[in-house]
């Protein structure tokens, strides 16, 4: 049984609530076999006519309802059977699916709930689609929209493309860049409380990307639940309030922490936020890489040298899976998908390292039939003769992603959420391509 608080313990022993099971999950889509307009090889000599690993996706393969019948939404209806929502909190960097924005409004609220939506600030991209907005107006209560974050989308072409890279974004030195978050908190009428952090945003990343997703329910007060309440009340704080320091907001973060005594979590689970006005973050990914005999590395992008480095030293065996975007980026020396050149460059010499296996999974990254899917996660699983760890959140594995973004990020070894990885762990990499295997060209499956 998890550790709660005192007071968590006392509303359970008071009330005889019970709580569902928590839930640790990576999203994998299962998508057709698409035929290629010309065959082509491998390096190892294979013959290939078609995508492989059923995680090249396209719009095709999904119906109209597919974000509300997700597993993130449907972990989260599970726990909602006949309950009433006092209070619904979501964060993310970008609000475009109108079926989940419909499924919000068709909950049962209370006559005094609240639902507040923290969205990233930006007047160049739409971060928060009039699709969305337009089916939120159909909500029993009205939504509160709070911009979080400087604007780094709102200048020219050059200011754009420098906010792909939080090192050199727009924003002044210093002061926190964008809002990164992914987190759900619904407070119940029985006084617990739903909770969600991951890698996705609320749109159509919930059903065609890889995906990474933590459910969890809790009493109001426990310590968790705290962990989780303090991002949002920091997200409040400074909403609305463009360009504030790192040092600043990682204090309100740590105070409120601090102040319900929830600084420590659970014992084998622990959330907290970024950005961090130090290397601890870091510092605790290092310190895992370390002490691992054996790891599995599942990150959208890597770039934080002293993450590299500490891959390129560990005896570990290691697992590495990839967007194949990585696999075109470096073999063609330009930009694939969301992956530059220069951003795949650091991990070269970590993938050819002996003992380091790497395999690439075949997504929709070109976006074949206007459609596009990708790997999203950020995801570092290790084991030890003592136990597994699962280190995995919001932020790209990038000092930039660590010191400058509102981030949330999470430190697992609880043995069922650490064999529930493993599990979709395993699955994944059977579904990726080593790269012997991969093909001699990027061809077109389907013509636009």
């Amino acid at each position: 049984m998890h550790k709660l608080s005192l007071l968590g313990f006392l509303w359970l022993a008071f009330f005889g609530i019970s709580y569902a099971a928590d839930s640790a999950f990576i999203s994998i889509p299962t998508c057709q076999t698409r035929q290629l307009i010309t065959p082509t090889t491998s390096d190892s000599g294979l013959n290939i006519t078609s995508t492989r690993g059923e995680v090249f996706c396209t719009a095709k393969d999904f119906k109209a309802d597919a974000a509300e019948s997700s597993r993130l939404i449907s972990e989260l209806k599970a726990r909602l059977s006949g309950r009433t929502i006092q209070d619904l909190r979501l964060s993310a960097f970008y609000f475009s699916s109108p079926e989940v924005a419909r499924w919000i409004c068709v909950q049962h609220y209370t006559s005094d709930a609240k639902l507040t939506i923290f969205n990233q600030t930006s007047t160049g991209r739409e971060h928060l689609s009039p699709e969305f907005t337009a089916a939120m107006e159909s909500c029993p209560i009205i939504p509160r929209f709070l911009e979080v974050g400087c604007n780094v989308f709102g200048g020219d072409e050059a200011n754009d493309a420098a906010a792909n890279d939080s090192e050199t974004a727009v924003c002044r030195r210093g002061r926190v860049n964008i809002l990164h978050t992914k987190l759900v908190w619904m407070r119940l009428d029985n006084n617990q409380v739903v909770m969600a952090a991951g890698s996705g945003n609320f749109s159509r990343s919930l059903y065609a990307n890889i995906e990474d997703w933590i459910v969890f329910q809790r009493p109001i007060g426990s310590s968790l639940e705290r962990q989780l309440y303090c991002i949002f009340d920091t997200l409040y704080e400074n909403a609305g309030v463009p360009e504030l320091a790192v040092s600043y907001v990682a204090s309100l973060y740590r105070g409120c922490v601090s102040s319900w005594g929830a600084s420590a979590g659970e014992e084998n689970i622990r959330f907290s936020m970024l950005p961090s006005d130090d290397d601890s973050y870091r510092d605790t990914i290092v310190k895992t890489i370390t002490s691992a005999s054996e790891l599995t590395i599942v990150p959208q992008l890597l770039t934080e040298p002293a993450i590299i480095n500490a891959l390129n030293q560990t005896s570990a065996k290691v697992r590495i899976i990839l967007d194949d975007d990585y696999y075109w980026a470096l073999k063609k020396q330009e930009r694939v998908g969301v992956i530059s050149y220069q951003e795949a460059l650091p991990l070269a010499t970590l993938l050819a390292k002996p003992g380091v296996e790497v395999r690439y999974l075949q997504t929709n990254h070109k976006g074949d039939d206007a459609f596009t899917n990708t790997l999203h996660t950020r995801l570092i699983f290790a084991k030890s003769q003592e136990k597994a760890v699962v280190i995995t959140g919001s932020p790209h594995l990038k000092a930039g992603s660590f010191r400058l973004n509102f981030e949330n990020v999470a430190v697992l070894s609880d043995v069922a959420m650490t064999n529930s990885y493993q599990s979709d762990l395993d699955q994944l990499w059977s579904r990726g391509i080593p790269e012997p295997d991969m093909p001699t060209q990027d061809i077109p499956v389907v013509r636009q």
